[in-house]
């Protein structure tokens, strides 16, 4: 095999090792594309008064205005849902779910000049929004590659340490610079409890035909 095969498969190795077992897993939103996984196990289950942050980006990867996710953390948990995505207006009005329209980034209050996108970091979204003393149960990323240049900023502000639950699409992981971001969160003390082959983005290669998007979903094991 040549290096950036054998960086492939042992991308997909890691990915597809669940590494905490979570006796409850309940999927929120959609059934299909859109939908994710939680962990409802006692210790990692969201509770009243609970804060999750929601982040998408571009319209055709919002499953055409589904807010399946969302909405079902509020039924479910009764949660404060903030969702935001930079590529999309909304006005309508939905119970505890507040929508803003900004972006990740790795840079503070960016503004994409062609996409014409407001972008900032999480820390300072949680600090604008006086978020800073509260815990994040859970963090879901689905921002279409762009995840691999907020991850590492996100990791050094020190932010995950307030998160319980991350909800993570990762497109193209198969190199060692993005697995090395992934194994990270490792040490930061979160654990793959679910994974999912997002098989809507798929990609022929010699001779296998493999998925290069996967949902992960992570839960912390240890907390501050």
């Amino acid at each position: 095999m040549k290096e950036d095969e054998i960086e492939q498969f042992m991308s997909l190795r890691y990915l597809t090792s669940i590494q905490i077992h979570c006796k409850e897993i309940i999927r929120l939103g959609n059934i299909k594309d859109g939908g994710w996984e939680v962990c409802n196990d006692i210790r990692y289950r969201p509770r009243h008064p609970c804060l999750v942050y929601s982040f998408g980006k571009n319209i055709l990867y919002r499953i055409n205005w589904d807010w399946g996710f969302d909405e079902d953390v509020v039924k479910t948990y009764d949660c404060e849902v903030h969702s935001f995505d930079p590529s999309m207006k909304y006005s309508e009005k939905r119970p505890n779910i507040y929508f803003h329209r900004i972006g990740l980034f790795n840079k503070r209050n960016f503004y994409d000049f062609k996409r014409k996108w407001n972008m900032t970091t999480l820390d300072n979204i949680r600090a604008t929004l006086g978020h800073s003393a509260r815990k994040i149960d859970i963090l879901k990323i689905d921002i279409e590659w762009d995840e691999w240049i907020v991850l590492p900023n996100i990791i050094k502000s020190g932010v995950l340490r307030y998160v319980t639950q991350i909800l993570l699409e990762l497109h193209s992981p198969g190199n060692l610079k993005r697995m090395k971001t992934v194994r990270s969160l490792y040490n930061e003390g979160f654990r793959i409890f679910w994974y999912h082959r997002n098989h809507f983005c798929r990609r022929n290669k010699a001779y296998i035909e493999y998925s290069i998007c996967f949902e992960v979903c992570f839960v912390r094991i240890q907390f501050v």
